[in-house]
């Protein structure tokens, strides 16, 4: 197949990464770490078994995603999680595997199995030397149980998310190496690549304009300076091929300049932007290649006090079309907010507003997506807890789709989780 060449041939292409000051980790923006808000409190323990149990009941209002006709659900849902971290001197693996079994009352195709499991292994054979390898697995009928909660998977150029539809099954997979090597006390070199597949079942409610597969590659080369403990610069070369059941495929090519800035020691800002060159061709038709030059460019804040945590990023790259068939240019902006208002309770938010616009040549298409979450927290016990949340999701106006648009959703779950962890040793 095609994509197996892919994947292949960026594997054979994986060279060296950069860290940072001393045995520091590399930049987030560079490693793809999507970080969220975290407390003053939250301590990362190595070693350990957790598993949560979880039961559900989730109402949405137009579950069909359509204004003109809305139907409203009920779903109902126990969803076993289990977290298994091991950590030695030369290696670590991490596993974190999120099972849901759903009952839906109005609509059978809300009522199936989802899995979500992200997988990561690192090695470090010397002091300088380092070896990472992620896969991240979704598989859901829901929109709103791909990539759940806080654990974001660490790639640079993680699927697109901003396409909002009926519940058609959704298959994503990726998976991801880095080797990172330390060059000399404060300056490092390397590179990294991921393999994506987001697949589409056919169904009676999947949407006409949404295409079964996509394929993406992605590499990236690097290097990184640390001026200082607070002040790291770096030069990155990047890129991405997006291959499509149309026909269509994409490549694009890049050169970013990254500043990470630690203001503090609880706050920390980076910057990046640079020149990006995207082509897109048409398969086997008989179309032209199609080139233009075109700019990245983000930045990403992360503060800790206290109490509060925040996280915002904004981003602008070309990203798959989240099922659409072609290659957008994708505007990003995020906002999350975790504050713990007492012992007992926890209140988190999360904004975000996505812009897709096509850059294939071929078509004028784009699409608008808002989605809003907001949650509290109450445990009774160190196991026992309960969780209110409410989301508010809008596909705004697009352009040259057969969407029905606006669509709206508003959509409410309770959930009682029990949690335990135990140490697997040291």
């Amino acid at each position: 197949m095609a994509a197996s060449r892919y994947a292949i041939a960026m594997l054979m292409t994986l060279a060296l990464v950069p860290a940072a000051w001393s045995q520091s980790a590399v930049p987030s923006p560079l490693n793809g770490n999507r970080e969220t808000p975290r407390l003053s409190g939250d301590t990362e323990l190595n070693n350990l078994l957790s598993v949560d149990l979880g039961i559900s009941s989730h109402f949405d209002d137009n579950a069909l995603n359509d204004n003109q006709h809305k139907v409203s659900n009920f779903i109902y849902q126990f969803a076993p999680r289990v977290s298994w971290d091991v950590s030695r001197a030369h290696w670590s693996f991490s596993a974190d595997s999120l099972t849901t079994i759903s009952y839906s009352y109005n609509l059978p195709q809300y009522g199936r199995f989802g899995e979500n499991l992200i997988v990561g292994f690192d090695f470090r054979p010397v002091r300088r030397l380092d070896f990472r390898l992620r896969n991240s697995f979704n598989r859901s009928s829901d929109p709103f149980t791909r990539y759940p909660g806080s654990n974001v998977p660490d790639f640079e150029n993680p699927p697109n998310q901003s396409i909002l539809g009926p519940p058609a099954t959704r298959t994503s997979d990726q998976v991801g190496m880095d080797v990172t090597y330390q060059l000399g006390p404060h300056t490092n070199l390397g590179a990294s690549g991921s393999f994506a597949l987001v697949n589409y079942e056919s169904s009676t409610v999947t949407p006409s304009f949404v295409q079964p597969d996509t394929y993406s590659v992605s590499g990236r080369a690097f290097v990184t300076h640390q001026f200082s403990p607070r002040h790291t610069s770096s030069l990155a070369y990047d890129i991405q091929r997006f291959t499509f059941s149309t026909s269509l495929g994409t490549t694009t090519h890049s050169i970013a300049y990254y500043h990470t800035v630690t203001l503090t020691p609880s706050m920390s800002l980076s910057v990046w932007g640079g020149p990006e060159y995207v082509r897109t061709s048409a398969g086997f038709l008989p179309q032209p290649i199609q080139g233009s030059w075109s700019w990245t460019a983000g930045a990403q804040y992360g503060w800790t006090h206290n109490r509060t945590g925040v996280t915002a990023s904004v981003v602008r790259q070309v990203s798959d079309g989240g099922g659409l068939g072609y290659a957008v240019q994708l505007v990003s902006a995020n906002v999350g907010l975790r504050q713990r208002l007492s012992r007992r309770w926890v209140a988190s938010a999360y904004v975000n507003y996505n812009v897709n616009h096509s850059v294939s040549g071929f078509g004028n298409f784009g699409t608008r997506y808002f989605s809003g979450n907001a949650s509290v927290t109450r445990t009774f016990t160190p196991h026992l807890g309960l969780t209110v949340e409410y989301w508010r999701a809008r596909q705004g106006r697009s352009t040259g789709l057969g969407l029905l648009v606006p669509s709206d959703h508003n959509r409410a779950a309770v959930t009682l989780h029990y949690t335990f962890s135990r140490s697997i040793g040291s």
